[in-house]
């Protein structure tokens, strides 16, 4: 495996955790109702949103 692919793999990899750790932090606001939660899950979803970008750019960077 390529440099190259494993950092497309490794990016992925944390965008799906990035999306789980948000889904679980939902669930947890909903249960608790903590104004932690549902910041951590914001924070996560965004982190995951700018994951998805700066991967998307990547692969059009190498296509190139």
């Amino acid at each position: 495996m390529s440099l190259r692919d494993f950092h497309i793999v490794f990016v992925t990899a944390s965008i799906l955790c990035s999306i789980g750790f948000g889904w679980w932090a939902v669930n947890q606001h909903a249960l608790l109702h903590g104004w932690a939660y549902l910041t951590t899950a914001l924070v996560s979803f965004l982190v995951a949103g700018g994951l998805v970008i700066y991967e998307v750019l990547f692969i059009k960077k190498i296509k190139e």
